[in-house]
């Protein structure tokens, strides 16, 4: 139950239930559009991440980095190129949205890839969205407690996926 009575399932309508009550969504209708553009293109990549991380091929470390070398590093080149096309300080406008930690959240994780860094390093954008994120004040040391302490999502995955 989120509110009073009312009960919301599907983690993206209370993500965005949340988002606008706490107002994360945006500015204006363009961007709560963009906002929820950026948030199901992140999605997509996580669902492209559950399948190397739970298909056959992710136990296979030269799969792993074809995945990261080929799929992974198209995902993140789009990411790279919106942020550029764009260059506000968060993926949509100045002030942090539901989007930045949808992305971020997804984009790092990806980074346990064998050969991630290595695609990140080669997109700059993107590279410096992460950081921003990383270094907001409100959850800069949540961020590094959670990354030092949070196990895998089960045992032998790559990574906690939410």
């Amino acid at each position: 139950m989120i509110s009073g009575d009312l009960k919301i399932t599907q983690s993206k309508a209370i993500l965005y239930y949340i988002g606008r009550k706490l107002n994360l969504m945006g500015k204006n209708a363009n961007e709560e559009a963009n906002v929820m553009m950026i948030c199901e293109e992140a999605n997509d990549l996580r669902s492209k991440l559950g399948d190397i991380f739970y298909g056959p091929n992710g136990s296979s470390k030269e799969e792993r980095q074809k995945f990261a070398e080929t799929t992974l590093a198209e995902s993140l080149k789009r990411f790279d190129d919106y942020l550029g096309k764009h260059s506000t300080k968060f993926a949509v406008g100045d002030q942090p949205t539901v989007a930045d930690f949808q992305l971020y959240e997804y984009v790092d994780c990806s980074l346990i890839l064998d050969g991630a860094q290595a695609v990140l390093d080669k997109l700059p954008n993107l590279k410096q969205f992460l950081k921003t994120i990383r270094e907001l004040p409100e959850i800069k040391d949540y961020i590094v407690k959670a990354n030092s302490q949070l196990s895998v999502n089960n045992k032998g995955k790559y990574c906690l996926m939410i």
